[in-house]
C-alpha cells in the first residue's frame, strides 16, 4: 500500500513539471542576456566563436621542444607536455645545443683501486774510489830507466760496478674519500726489490814477482794475511728490498674550461693544471751483502804453501718514517711528475766474518749494533694516458741509503771475536723505469 501511494505522488509531480516547461512566456530583453549571447544584433551568423569582437584568422603555433630563453631548465609548457622527449633537452640553455665534450679532467684517476707496475733498471755505486785488496809486486827489469817500476795488476773492488741490474716495483692503492678542496685521499702499499748486484775479479802474480801478491796494509793492519799468494779471487754480492705504506693526499686537475670554436660551437676541454700531493708513511728496507775472498799458494815456511779464505756477510734492517710530495704538470693526454721522499730510520745491523790462513791464523767474529740512517728518494716520471684508466709510464730513478754496514768495509785480519762494525757506508742507486698504471 505504501509503495502504491509513493508511486502516485512521484507521477503527479512529474506531470506538473512537464507542464511548466511547456508553458509559453515573454521574450527576455536583450539587456538581460550576457554579452556572449547577444546574437540578435550580430552581423554574422554564430560560428562557434563566443567573443564579441571582430573575427580575425588565428595562427596556431607549432609545437616546439625549445625552451624559452628566460625559462629555467626543467620548466615546461602545454606543448612540452605532449612533445616527445629529446635526450639532452634538459641540458640546453639559451636555445643552444649542449657543449661538445672533447676531454675532461674528471676522466682521470677514477676508481676505488689503482695499481702501478714498473721494471726499474738501476746502477749501484757504493764507493767512488773502490777498495784495494792486493797488489802485484812484479818489477820491470832490464829496460834502461825502467828498473824498479812496478808493472803488476791490482785486485780491486770497483765502487762503480757491477753495473746495472733489473728490479721490480709494485704498488697497490685504495681510494678513501675526496675532500672539499677536490683532493683525493688514498692509502697505498709498495714493494721494490729483487735486485742482485754482483761483481767478481781474479789476479795472479807475474813471473817476475819478488814476493807474490801483497794484501793492502789498510786491510791486514800488519797481521798475518794472504801476503805472498800466487793468485787471489773475490765474489761480491749485494741485495736490496723495500716495503712501504703511505697515506697520500693528491690534488686533482682544475675545473674544465669551455672554448668557443669559429663555428660558434662550445667545446668542453680539460684544464691544463699544476697539481701537488703530499704523503707520509712507514718504510722498511733490507740491505744485505756477502763477500767471498780466496787466496792460493800462500807461503807457510819450509817450502810449504797454504790456501786462505775470508767470508763476510752484513745485514741491515732499516725501519722508520718518511715524508714526501710531488709536483706534476697535467694535461688531458699526458703528465710529468717530480717526486721526492726522505726519512729517518733505525738501522739494526748484523755482521758475521770468518777467515783462515791455512793452519797459521784464523778468526771468527760476529757483531750486532744499532745506528740511525737516512734514506732519500727522487723520481721523475712521465705518463701517457692510453685510456682514462690506463697509462704507460717511464722515468728516472734515484735512491740513496746512508749509514749502513757494507761487507768490504768489514775486512781486517784482526783475531778477535768482538769487532766493531764499520757503519759509515752508503749505497746509491740510479737508473730508469718503465711500467703501467691502472685504475678501476
Amino acid at each position: 500500500m505504501k509503495n502504491n501511494i509513493a508511486f502516485a505522488i512521484i507521477t503527479t509531480f512529474s506531470l506538473a513539471a512537464c507542464q511548466a516547461l511547456a508553458q509559453s512566456g515573454e521574450e527576455m530583453p536583450l539587456e538581460a542576456l550576457p554579452p556572449g549571447l547577444e546574437l540578435s544584433d550580430s552581423e554574422v551568423p554564430f560560428d562557434g566563436q563566443l567573443d564579441s569582437g571582430p573575427l580575425t584568422p588565428d595562427v596556431i603555433p607549432a609545437p616546439t621542444n625549445e625552451l624559452s630563453p628566460f625559462s629555467t631548465s626543467g620548466s615546461s609548457t602545454e606543448d612540452d607536455a605532449i612533445a616527445p622527449f629529446v635526450p639532452g633537452a634538459n641540458m640546453r640553455e639559451y636555445g643552444c645545443e649542449p657543449a661538445l665534450l672533447e676531454s675532461t679532467g674528471t676522466w682521470l684517476r677514477r676508481g676505488f683501486w689503482y695499481a702501478q707496475a714498473d721494471m726499474v733498471i738501476l746502477n749501484r755505486t757504493w764507493e767512488r774510489k773502490g777498495l784495494l785488496l792486493a797488489t802485484d809486486a812484479t818489477l820491470l827489469q832490464g829496460a834502461p830507466g825502467l828498473n824498479g817500476i812496478r808493472a803488476g795488476n791490482d785486485l780491486n773492488i770497483d765502487g762503480n760496478k757491477p753495473g746495472a741490474d733489473g728490479t721490480f716495483r709494485l704498488t697497490l692503492g685504495r681510494f678513501l674519500f675526496r675532500d672539499e678542496a677536490n683532493r683525493d685521499h688514498t692509502t697505498e702499499f709498495s714493494w721494490w726489490g729483487d735486485g742482485h748486484w754482483n761483481q767478481e775479479a781474479r789476479v795472479a802474480a807475474g813471473q817476475n814477482a819478488t814476493a807474490g801478491l801483497q794484501v793492502s796494509n789498510f786491510i791486514d793492519r800488519l797481521n798475518t794475511s794472504f801476503d805472498g799468494a800466487s793468485d787471489m779471487r773475490f765474489v761480491y754480492e749485494s741485495h736490496m728490498d723495500s716495503f712501504e705504506w703511505n697515506y697520500h693526499v693528491k690534488q686533482r686537475m682544475s675545473r674544465d674550461r669551455m672554448e668557443m670554436q669559429p663555428s660558434g660551437q662550445w667545446v668542453r676541454k680539460a684544464h691544463n693544471s699544476v697539481t701537488y700531493s703530499y704523503l707520509a708513511g712507514l718504510r722498511f728496507i733490507n740491505h744485505r751483502e756477502a763477500l767471498d775472498w780466496t787466496a792460493n799458494d800462500i807461503p807457510a815456511g819450509g817450502g810449504l804453501t797454504e790456501d786462505g779464505k775470508y767470508f763476510v756477510t752484513t745485514d741491515n734492517n732499516l725501519l722508520g718514517t718518511q715524508v714526501g710530495g710531488t709536483a706534476a704538470i697535467e694535461r688531458d693526454r699526458w703528465s710529468l711528475e717530480v717526486l721526492g721522499k726522505i726519512g729517518g730510520y733505525w738501522n739494526a745491523m748484523d755482521t758475521n766474518s770468518l777467515f783462515n790462513v791455512g793452519a797459521v791464523a784464523s778468526n771468527q767474529a760476529n757483531g750486532e749494533e744499532d745506528t740511525l740512517s737516512t734514506v732519500g728518494e727522487a723520481r721523475l716520471i712521465g705518463r701517457w694516458h692510453l685510456r682514462p684508466n690506463l697509462s704507460i709510464r717511464a722515468g728516472i730513478e734515484l735512491l740513496w741509503i746512508d749509514s749502513i754496514a757494507l761487507a768490504p768495509q768489514q775486512l781486517n785480519f784482526i783475531q778477535s771475536a768482538n769487532l766493531p762494525i764499520a757503519e759509515s757506508g752508503d749505497s746509491v742507486y740510479m737508473g730508469t723505469s718503465f711500467g703501467l698504471e691502472s685504475y678501476w
